[in-house]
């Protein structure tokens, strides 16, 4: 079993500060909940699914060493946070772009420039474990390792799978939830509230 048997002699090597996992998932700023509650006679009208979204990559240590999130969307510069003059840096999180806002390998290559910048500094190599999609699969940098997981089985024995990403998606809804009850009175309806929702929402 490769969770028995390689992780373990490959982790010996590296301190818990310098083993990293990273992963990321999708996220679409217009979503709504796919269930609700009725009074029995009461009908429900259908609404239409909305495509726009944004990819959030997670990467945190062994000894709990949180890294900026980096969220992936299409626009180089949404209009929304340009309005509100948000700091993408001073928010904690980095901001990439592409036409999917997928992880892909320029998007990935440039954010592990900015990590190996600091091993370089601190003269230490570090290990980063994920999966093998393959926006993953670019060249080594000087300070930086990668353990690609087994197919299938990152559910099981990746770190932030074990609860880490799902507290942020709890989080998430809950946010959503709460800004939509606190909204309700400003729409007509759902369609109109959808339409209100920005990468910005999301990001905050």
């Amino acid at each position: 079993m490769w969770i028995r048997e390689k992780p373990p002699k490959i982790l010996q090597n590296y301190k818990n500060a310098d083993i990293f996992n990273c992963n990321e998932i999708g996220s679409c700023c217009r979503s709504t909940p796919r269930k609700t509650l009725l009074k029995v006679g009461q009908g429900m009208k259908g609404g239409r699914k909305v495509a726009e979204r944004i990819s959030v990559m997670f990467c945190c240590s062994a000894s709990g060493e949180k890294l900026p999130s980096l969220v992936i969307g299409r626009s180089k510069k949404p209009r929304s946070s340009a309005k509100a003059k948000l700091d993408f840096e001073r928010a904690g999180f980095t901001w990439a772009s592409n036409k999917k806002a997928w992880i892909t390998q320029a998007v990935f290559t440039a954010w592990l420039k900015e990590l190996n910048e600091k091993p370089i500094r601190q003269k230490r190599t570090i290990l980063l474990l994920l999966d093998n999609a393959s926006g993953h699969k670019v060249a080594s940098l000087s300070h930086e390792k990668r353990v690609f997981l087994p197919p299938k089985q990152t559910s099981r024995i990746q770190p932030l799978d074990q609860g880490i990403i799902k507290a942020f998606q709890s989080h998430d809804c809950a946010a959503k939830a709460e800004h939509r009850r606190e909204n309700r009175k400003n729409f007509q309806n759902l369609e109109d509230y959808k339409k209100s929702q920005t990468v910005l929402h999301s990001v905050k």
